[in-house]
């Protein structure tokens, strides 16, 4: 039987947690032949391999690969090669899938033939859960990734959809190795390239907050802060050859939108911010040159940040606490 998906599991000492991971994407009610499990192990110090290798003696679908540590970025990218199954879905070793959900994504792929299908993402953090506040999707009529993207915010996260293979093998886009912002980098790129995609209000995937998280410390929140530099500079040359104007204004305000969340963690003052501050102000010309002149309010946020990032730095902050206040 022709396999319909294949979950990317890339595996890094996840001992404490893999067993659930894995137990949810085979509690599922399609037949095992239609999916397989690729669990890519990125060179694990812990008990992870071994448990990996349990599990594909015991399972048909369960595929398991092994090489020296590579970061999850090229672990992915490896685990793209073999896979055989018609759509990928990128699973993390820490998180799980809700029971029970593929049937419904089977037959909404198998009759409208989407590039993508997009769901909602949840957060839990001891045992309970908890939303990302605007990222629940909405259900959407079937419309081009470009289309979309400018219709929603979409949780740049890889995890929450389903892609189709070809779009990632003949658009060759891949996920870069060292980029702590991967997802953010590649989402867009996706978009661009897909020619039919919906999302569903389902709560798919389940994502684990923990304390001990890299994105927690001072140093790895910079190295986020580059990496998403690295991601609208990489935008920026992207669109030269990849024309769709409306679309990439709302790309790189989403960058930009990113880039100064994590600048307001990481950094304490102006003058920490001031080097990273200049690189995206660089980005940001570089990309407008590239870019027509429109009335809307995406293009006035990139002239206004290209000349003062600090000025749309304030004022986001302002609105950020304006929307809190009225929450309450």
């Amino acid at each position: 039987m022709e396999k319909w998906l294949s979950f990317i599991v890339p595996v890094y000492n996840v001992e404490d947690y893999l067993s659930e991971c894995v137990d949810s994407l085979l509690n599922q009610d399609v037949p095992s032949e239609l999916y397989e499990i690729i669990l890519y192990d990125d060179g694990s110090t812990d008990g992870s391999l071994r448990i990996a290798q349990k599990y594909g003696a015991d399972y048909a679908n369960i595929r398991v690969f092994t090489h020296l540590n590579s970061g999850a970025a090229e672990t992915r990218n490896e685990a793209i090669e073999k896979a055989v199954g018609k759509y990928i879905w990128f699973v993390d070793s820490d998180d799980f899938i809700a029971p029970g959900l593929l049937s419904r994504f089977y037959e909404k792929t198998r009759e409208s033939h989407l590039d993508m299908l997009i769901f909602n993402n949840v957060a839990f953090e001891d045992g309970k859960c908890r939303r990302f506040v605007g990222f629940d999707v909405p259900e959407s009529p079937i419309k081009t990734g470009i289309e979309l993207y400018q219709d929603f915010y979409y949780n740049p996260v890889l995890t929450n959809r389903l892609i189709l293979r070809d779009l990632l093998t003949r658009h060759r886009l891949r996920y870069i190795p060292g980029n702590k912002a991967e997802d953010c980098v590649l989402n867009p790129l996706c978009f661009y390239h897909a020619n039919a995609v919906c999302s569903l209000p389902v709560d798919a995937y389940y994502y684990r907050m923990r304390s001990q998280s890299v994105s927690h410390h001072v140093d790895n929140q910079k190295r986020i802060i580059e990496s998403l530099l690295e991601g609208l500079e990489s935008h920026s040359d992207y669109m030269k050859e990849h024309p769709a104007p409306g679309f990439w204004m709302r790309v790189c305000v989403h960058d930009i939108r990113r880039v100064h969340i994590w600048l307001d963690t990481a950094c304490g003052n102006r003058k920490e911010k001031s080097g990273f501050i200049c690189r995206e102000r660089s980005a940001l010309r570089s990309a407008l040159k590239r870019l027509p002149f429109r009335l809307s309010i995406d293009y006035a946020v990139l002239c206004l940040a290209s000349l003062s990032p600090l000025l749309i730095l304030d004022v986001q902050r302002f609105l950020r606490t304006m929307k809190r206040w009225i929450k309450r």
